[in-house]
């Protein structure tokens, strides 16, 4: 007996290393450090598909430029554990950092050299690297991305009044930015669907139109004013959907679930990506709601769901593993957090503010494996 829990004392000692067994399962994850002489730096800890590579000492290099010295685990018989020995400095990676990490766009070039020549190189995508949430990644954000353009865009105005905001029209001006930014299109296309309509109070429109209920939502989301950046992005939300969806496809058809195709606009030569929402989800009134039930509250949220899921997808059936994943459901959970928070401005009053967090917390019992 005391030799078996010796054994299991010293099983439990032993770290286990994982690593990807397949191209696609790669992972990148990066964590803001200080280098040698205080500044901002990333370590690097690479899930790697290689089969070839040799355990020991290597090299890793980060955006095609950068290497510095490594160590390199075997795992299985096709992973390795890659972890970068010296940390990188953030001012030798800004050009290669900028488009994943302030837009959420394009890739980041990995590569691994073990002592023996063999090279493993990878194109990381920005739903497969993870940024460890410490107190130096804003820093990190704000060397590479610039000035704090995630508070507000051109033209955004503080909601002092939901209630009030979203009683009067899309001026025309903003109705023009809107329409160009997200073009509205219909599945099956509609030949004498009522078109975009709008008289003041909106409330006392007794059946508002697809295209005012989605333009007011998208209306709300360019004047929120933040006051931290989101979590995964160092845009502002209305310019974070931009840099994901350029239309908005209203389905009314039966035996239709995708979440995002491809569309020409109207009056467009190229093809954009489009988010689908499904016409009952615009049923449920022009004023804020609550998004347990419905109204602009549920719409908006329902947008970043969809918006989330263009370039990731859950990895745990329906839900998501965890809020750390940051999938569709972590986003939502986290714009009505910040909106319950107030640490994003809506002119919420307390009450709808407790519906948000209310709702948070029952995304958060629901939509995650393991359990938030």
């Amino acid at each position: 007996m005391r030799l078996l829990l010796g054994v299991l004392v010293l099983l439990s000692a032993v770290p286990l290393v994982w690593a990807a067994d397949s191209p696609e399962a790669q992972w990148l994850t990066l964590t803001p450090t200080r280098g040698a002489w205080g500044d901002l730096a990333l370590e690097a800890s690479w899930d790697a598909y290689g089969p070839e590579l040799r355990p020991g000492k290597g090299w890793i290099t980060l955006g095609e430029t950068v290497r510095v010295p490594a160590v390199i685990e075997r795992a299985g018989t096709v992973g390795a554990l890659v972890r970068s020995e010296r940390p990188f400095l953030v001012r030798e990676l800004q050009e290669a950092l900028a488009p994943l990490l302030c837009l959420g766009q394009g890739t980041l070039s990995v590569k691994v050299r073990d002592l023996f020549c063999h090279e493993v190189e990878w194109e990381a995508p920005p739903a497969r690297v993870s940024w460890v949430q410490n107190g130096l990644l804003s820093a990190v954000r704000a060397t590479v991305c610039g000035p704090e353009s995630w508070r507000t865009v051109p033209g955004g105005k503080s909601i002092s009044d939901i209630a009030s905001f979203l009683a009067a029209c899309p001026p025309p001006d903003e109705l023009a930015l809107l329409r160009g930014d997200f073009p509205i299109l219909f599945r099956p296309a509609r030949d004498s669907a009522p078109g975009y309509a709008c008289t003041e109070p909106t409330g006392a429109l007794e059946a508002p139109s697809d295209q005012l209920v989605i333009y007011q939502a998208l209306r709300v989301i360019r004047h929120l004013l933040l006051s931290t950046p989101l979590p995964w992005t160092y845009l502002h939300p209305y310019d974070w959907l931009k840099s994901k969806f350029g239309a908005l496809v209203v389905n009314s058809g039966v035996g239709f679930a995708d979440c995002h195709i491809r569309v020409t606009p109207p009056g467009g030569t190229a093809q954009v990506t489009a988010i689908v929402i499904q016409e009952a989800e615009l049923q449920g009134g022009i004023g804020w709601g609550d998004p347990r039930t419905g109204g602009l509250a549920r719409l908006i949220l329902r947008i970043f769901h969809l918006a989330r899921h263009v370039d990731r997808a859950h990895d745990c059936g329906e839900r998501d593993s965890s809020l750390d994943y940051l999938g569709a459901w972590g986003v939502e959970y986290t714009l009505a957090t910040m909106l319950s928070q107030g640490t994003i401005q809506a002119g919420l009053s307390s009450e709808q503010r407790g519906a948000l967090a209310a709702y948070a917390q029952q995304l958060l019992a629901t939509r995650f494996c393991s359990g938030g």
